[in-house]
């Protein structure tokens, strides 16, 4: 189990991150989940796209 301290020091990790490198694209996004399913994947590549 992780930490408190750990968690929240990961938290501020992606924090920076995000600003630092700005909106990801939904294809990362959702690749960040490691869907095994290409299809379900693109499924949700697509809905998601749609929706913004």
């Amino acid at each position: 189990m992780k930490s408190l301290q750990s968690e929240r020091a990961q938290q501020v990790g992606e924090v920076v991150h995000a600003l630092r490198h700005g909106q990801r694209p939904t294809t990362e996004l959702v690749d960040a989940y490691n869907i095994q399913s290409t299809q379900v994947r693109n499924l949700l590549v697509r809905t998601l796209s749609q929706s913004l």
